[in-house]
C-alpha cells in the first residue's frame, strides 16, 4: 500500500489527457478555444513588434504561434546576465534556449488573461533591465581595457611604433611624389635614362684602356731570368 497522495489520483494515461481535453473544449467551446489560440498569437506578434523597434534586439525565430525567441545583439555573456537579472526580479519570468549555436531568450504568452497592456508591460521591463545590464558590463570591461593597456608588452609597442613609421614614409613618398616633377615626368625620366646610359658606356672605355695599359706594362718589365726586358 502507498502512502504517496499522487498515487491515488487519476493516471497521466491516453485517456486522461483526453479526458482534460475535453473539460477544455466543454469550458471554452471550439470557437472560444480558437479565438483563445488566435489572441495569443497576435499578443506575440505585438511583442514582436516591439523587440524590432529596438536596435539592440533581434529576433531569432519566425513568429506564428505565441512564442518569441530573441536576445540582444552581443556576446552570449551578455545575453545570460539579462536573463537572470530578469528572473531574479520576479517581474517576468522567461527561459533560454539554443538557437544556431546562440544563446536566445524564450517569450511564450501563457496566462489566460493576458492583455496588449501586459505584453507592453513585459517589453518595458526587458528594456529597462536591458539598459541595465548594458551599462554595467561597459563599466566593468572599461578598467579592465586600460588594464590590459598599462601592461602591453613591449614587442606590442615596437610593432605599433614600426608601422607609424612606415606610414609616415610612405606619406613622405606620397608629397615627394606629388611636389617632385622628376618623380612622375616622363621626359625627366628619359633623359635622364639616356644619360645614364652614355655615363656607362664612358665608363665601360675607361675600363678597357686601363685593362690595355696593365697589359702594356707587363709585357715591359724586366724578365728576372735572363736579365733582359721584354718587348711586346
Amino acid at each position: 500500500m502507498s502512502y504517496f497522495l499522487q498515487h491515488w489520483g487519476i493516471p497521466l494515461s491516453r485517456r486522461f489527457r483526453a479526458l482534460k481535453l475535453w473539460f477544455v473544449i466543454r469550458n471554452y467551446g471550439v470557437e472560444g478555444l480558437r479565438e483563445y489560440v488566435r489572441s495569443h498569437c497576435k499578443l506575440a506578434k505585438s511583442f514582436e513588434k516591439l523587440v524590432l523597434s529596438d536596435r539592440r534586439f533581434e529576433i531569432c525565430n519566425n513568429v506564428r504561434v505565441g512564442l518569441v525567441c530573441f536576445r540582444l545583439t552581443g556576446s552570449d555573456e551578455l545575453n545570460q546576465k539579462l536573463l537572470s537579472t530578469i528572473n531574479a526580479s520576479g517581474k517576468l519570468h522567461m527561459v533560454p534556449a539554443s538557437v544556431n549555436e546562440k544563446y536566445v531568450i524564450r517569450f511564450c504568452v501563457c496566462a489566460q488573461n493576458a492583455t496588449e497592456e501586459d505584453i507592453e508591460y513585459a517589453w518595458r521591463t526587458i528594456a529597462k533591465f536591458a539598459t541595465d545590464v548594458i551599462e554595467k558590463m561597459a563599466a566593468a570591461a572599461a578598467p579592465a581595457a586600460e588594464d590590459l593597456k598599462l601592461v602591453a608588452p613591449p614587442e606590442a609597442e615596437a610593432a605599433e611604433e614600426a608601422a607609424r613609421l612606415a606610414l609616415k614614409n610612405k606619406r613622405s613618398f606620397f608629397v615627394r611624389m606629388v611636389s617632385d616633377p622628376k618623380i612622375y615626368n616622363p621626359k625627366i625620366v628619359v633623359n635622364k635614362m639616356e644619360a645614364e646610359e652614355g655615363f656607362e658606356e664612358e665608363q665601360e672605355g675607361e675600363d678597357a684602356d686601363a685593362g690595355d695599359k696593365r697589359a702594356a706594362e707587363h709585357h715591359a718589365r724586366p724578365d728576372i731570368r735572363t736579365g733582359v726586358t721584354r718587348a711586346s
